[in-house]
Order: C-alpha cells, then structure tokens, then sequence
C-alpha cells in the first residue's frame, strides 16, 4: 500500500480515537462525580433530616436535643470534618456552629419542601452542604437545619469510580487503535503480496539462424512489455549458430549488436556443450554474453521443473 495513503487512513482513525478518548475521560469523569455526589449527598440530607427530627417546639420556642443516634451519624466519617448549624427564622442560632455558610436565596425557599445540597467554603476548604427547613405546627415559627462536610471522603470516592471505569476504557481503547492501525498496515503488506510475481521464460531455439531474428524480435517485445521478467534462451543443434563469434543473419548482419543489447537487459543466452562437442566446435568461438550448460534439452527440463520457468518455442 502506498505510505500516503495508509497516512490518510491512520490519520483519521488517530484522530477519531483521540476524540473518543477525551470524550471516554470527561464521560468518566462525570459519571464518577455523580456517583460520588449522590451516595454522599444523601447522606447528608439524612443528617439534615435526623436534625430536623430532633426539634420540639414550646411555648418558648423551637428546642434542639440531640439524640445519641443523630451525633453518632454526624461523627460517621473520621477523615471528614462535620458541622452543623440550626437558625430560627430570626437568624439566631440554636445550636450548632454559628459561622456555617449557607445556599442562595432560591436553595433556602426550596429547602422547605425538601433539603436542597450546594457546594460552599468553610475554613478555607471546599465543603458540600444541605439544608432542611421545617415549620412550627402553628406555621408561625420555623427553623433550618444547615450540615456541611469536607469533601475527603467523596474525592476519594470519585477517584476509585473514576478509575475503575477509566482504566479498562482507555486499555481497550488503546487495544483496538492497535488492533485497528495492525489491520491497515497489513493492508499495505497484502497489496505488497498481491502485485504479480515477475515471469520467468525460457525460449528453446534449435532452429538455424535464418528464424533467429525473428525470435530475438520476440524477446526484445516481451523484455518491453514485461521489463521485470527472467528470459533464458537455450540452444542446442543449429540453434547455437548465432552464439558463434562473427556470425550473420541472411542480410549479413552480425548478431553480436542484437546479443549485447539483450544480454544488457538481463536476457541470459545458454549453449549446449554436446552440441559443441559433436560438431567439433571451440568454445573459444562461443559469444562472451552466453555461457555454456552440459546439455541444451537438459537445462530447458531443469528449468522447467526446478525453478519453474514458462517453456516458450517461437
């Protein structure tokens, strides 16, 4: 595969999988403060509610006695700081720590209805508090219950969620990007393999050199058609008369020229020894471009079946 265009195929899926990763960590991210959010918030609420719970009303006034059940859950964290705050309509405080901080106006009237949580300071430190606000039975009196924690606890919380479900997302995000970026850089190595093979000929002359230029006319066609293949010419018989030095075609044209032009683009020229033997020929005499097999008919068949090349015979 062309490197520019496995880039264009990379490039797009690098970039949809860096999306998809930021998206997999805000995704996380917000699902693991929700979670924490909502398992502390309630409980918070339920502090707010234990307090409301707690609440007499007199002839004098709202009166706060905690019970021993309701400061147990107010100490339930050792790690978070807790502190709680009761008001009457006035402004005063009943009970509790006088300086807690307190949700916006619109929180303060839902807070009636039912306990409202909202995120503050307190001490320097992020706090998540809730505020419950319940009326006397006369409905002319009322007080709000304000609870406040650190938010140790819920970080910690947010950070185990936010891990657990981050951890197993980005590794098999980033195993499929692998998986995915193998596939198309394997395409590149399929179209490597699938692009033909060169082809591998072997043309058998026998014949005298009044048919040779014709068949030289051949191979040089095949050589401009298909540059990469392998060409080995084979002779034996008459057919080796035109590998002979000083030898000429019927017009009296020498052979050596049409040789060395082909023998300069990979054509390899092979002459039978038996040949020379039984017609008493030097190997002297034999043009430097071809070399000289035991046997013509031999070498076409070992060719053939060993190395497999295309038995052509013009």
């Amino acid at each position: 595969m062309n490197p520019s265009l496995r880039s264009q195929l990379l490039g797009p899926l690098m970039w949809a999988w860096l999306l998809g990763a930021v998206l997999a960590v805000v995704g996380a991210f917000e699902l693991a403060r929700y979670a924490g959010n909502a398992a502390y918030d309630r409980t918070l609420q339920d502090e707010a509610g234990a307090i409301a719970t707690q609440i007499n009303w007199t002839d004098r006034g709202p009166l706060l006695e905690l019970s021993t059940q309701a400061q147990q859950l107010l100490a339930r964290h050792s790690s978070d700081r807790n502190a709680y705050m009761v008001t009457d309509g006035e402004g005063r405080i009943l009970s509790g720590v006088g300086d807690l901080p307190l949700p916006g106006p619109r929180d303060i009237d839902e807070s009636f209805e039912r306990p409202v949580v909202f995120d503050a300071t307190y001490l320097g430190e992020p706090v998540r508090g809730a505020m419950y606000s319940i009326r006397s039975p006369m409905l002319d009196q009322h007080v709000s219950i304000v609870v406040v924690e650190t938010r140790r606890k819920r970080g910690e919380l947010i950070q185990d969620v936010l891990l657990a479900i981050l951890v197993p997302t980005l590794v098999l995000g980033v195993a499929t990007f692998l998986l995915l970026a193998a596939g198309v850089l394997g395409l590149g190595g399929c179209a490597t393999t699938s692009e033909p093979k060169p082809a591998k000929a072997v043309y058998h002359i026998n014949t005298d050199v009044n048919t040779v230029p014709l068949i030289l006319n051949n191979i040089r066609n095949h050589i401009n058609a298909a540059p990469k293949d392998h060409i080995v010419v084979v002779t034996h018989g008459a057919g080796i008369n035109f590998l002979l030095q000083d030898a000429k075609d019927a017009q009296g044209r020498e052979f050596a020229g049409t040789i060395g032009d082909l023998a300069g683009r990979g054509v390899e020229f092979r002459v039978c020894n038996n040949t020379l033997v039984s017609r008493n020929i030097s190997p002297d005499r034999v043009a430097m471009e071809a070399k000289i097999v035991p046997s013509g008919v031999a070498e076409i068949a070992r060719l053939q079946a060993q190395e497999g090349y295309v038995y052509l015979k013009p």
